[in-house]
């Protein structure tokens, strides 16, 4: 430990010797470090870190396809319904669609992002709110669904506090709801901007309309089932209803996607080459650091044997006289 106290001080001094090339090699690492820090934080809350759902690897968002084209898309009420009652691969599925609702607050009336879910979306999410319950089975049925679950954040805004929230009215679009839970500010599903959530309700229309897609899905495998099996599974299944449904359905297909990666999107590789830049940024920092430290050992080196090299001759001349 004294040697290391002692390593420590000897540095401080030669440090303190050179300010302006200690200035610049602490800004050097500091920059260096500083970008790969703030780069991989992102990179670990985005791509690394689980979605914030118990055993979210297993949550899967589900999507309706045309054969031969790239795009991915919504699916129809009739098509969930039907996924629902045939599929043997997933737990559950629950549709859901994002929504824009004005609240009336003290500060006069705001848009609020919002989630219009089915009733069942916690339970295929693995959610409980903080304080109060999800959904139940009947209020996603017309009269029955002015019920909503707000987030901590709105929660405190319109009503003040969470603390007796429950079975409190806010102001949704010029209607009255009622609060039936409060969810945690790090619920971030659908995605981190939503702020209360809904029942999902069905027009006539929009249960006889197979080919209105609209409609986002999610779902949970069960136990035991891969990814790609799943994935074979529901491909049959859309070939079953295509050849029912030829209308509406043909040459349709379903394409299934792990949620996490349908959150990230297309920022996977834009993230991945921040990190890669900032890593080598980092690498040639080190390496100018390092090249200008060798140089400075070197000059030292030099100057060494020159001291020494004069001191032998200075001695030899005094012997000679």
């Amino acid at each position: 430990m004294s040697n290391l106290v002692a390593d420590l001080r000897y540095c401080l001094r030669l440090l303190s010797r050179s300010p302006g090339f200690t200035l610049f090699v602490v800004l050097t690492l500091g920059i260096g470090i500083g970008a790969n820090t703030t780069i991989f934080t992102a990179v670990n809350a985005i791509l690394i870190r689980p979605l914030p759902a118990p055993q979210s690897e297993r949550l899967i968002r589900v999507y309706e396809t045309e054969l031969h084209k790239p795009d991915r898309f919504s699916t129809s009420v009739a098509n969930l319904l039907d996924w629902q009652k045939e599929n043997e691969v997933f737990d559950s599925l629950a549709g859901y669609v994002i929504r824009l609702l004005a609240v009336q607050d003290p500060a006069g009336a705001t848009g609020v992002r919002s989630a219009a879910v089915s009733p069942n979306y916690f339970s295929v999410l693995g959610l409980n709110p903080r304080s109060g319950r999800s959904f139940n089975a009947e209020e996603d049925q017309p009269g029955h669904d002015h019920v909503v679950i707000l987030s901590e954040r709105l929660c405190r805004r319109l009503l003040g506090s969470e603390t007796d929230a429950i079975g409190k009215s806010v102001e949704l679009n010029g209607e009255s709801y009622v609060v039936t839970g409060v969810m945690a500010d790090s619920t971030s599903l659908p995605d981190e901007k939503t702020e209360a959530w809904i029942p999902l309700t069905f027009t006539k229309e929009q249960l006889a309309s197979r080919g209105n897609f609209w409609l986002r899905v999610v779902g949970r495998l069960r136990e035991n089932v891969s990814l790609a099996q799943a994935q074979q599974a529901m491909s049959t299944l859309a070939n079953r209803l295509a050849a029912l449904y030829p209308d509406a359905l043909a040459n349709h297909g379903i394409e299934l996607v792990p949620l996490q990666q349908d959150l990230v999107g297309d920022s996977r590789p834009t993230l991945l080459l921040l990190q890669g830049t900032v890593a080598c940024m980092l690498l040639i920092a080190t390496l100018n650091v390092a090249n200008l430290l060798l140089a400075r050992a070197v000059a030292r080196r030099r100057k060494w044997q020159l001291g020494l090299l004069s001191g032998q001759a200075a001695g030899g001349w005094f012997a000679n006289y």
